[in-house]
């Protein structure tokens, strides 16, 4: 009686340790994937900024572009599917832009800010007529 009672003991705590183990594991790797979505978000919300820096530099000096305050972007093509973005640009005072933003994908969440002086075509190139 005394080697099946000691037997089942053993199995038991057997049974903990691989339990635990498999349990840390788990945990291990879903701090991994939530760690993985946060660089990929943070590298999309920088290419989605650098897109809007090329498109208010490349619209600066055409009348009524920034008309309104804010101008919201289309940011669904410029991202894989199943990553959500927001790509807004403000006119400040001063003629300079804000550019803002925003990834996410599932928890994961990135913004980006940048401030960008916008300048007509014709005082940064001379000769380029509008």
């Amino acid at each position: 009686m005394k080697r099946r009672g000691f037997g089942l003991v053993l199995a038991l705590a057997v049974m903990t340790l691989i339990g635990a183990t498999l349990s840390l594991l788990v945990l291990h790797a879903a701090r991994m994937y939530a760690q993985r979505n946060d660089e990929r978000a943070r590298t999309y919300v920088r290419a989605l900024a650098d897109s809007g820096e090329a498109y208010a530099k490349a619209h600066a000096g055409k009348p009524g572009t920034w008309e309104p305050t804010a101008v919201s972007l289309p940011a669904a093509d410029l991202l894989p599917r199943g990553v959500r973005g927001e790509l807004v640009c403000t006119s400040e005072p001063g003629g300079k832009l804000r550019i803002d933003a925003a990834v996410s994908i599932g928890a994961a969440r990135a913004t980006q800010r940048r401030f960008v002086r916008v300048e007509p075509v014709a005082a940064t190139r001379p000769g380029v007529e509008h």
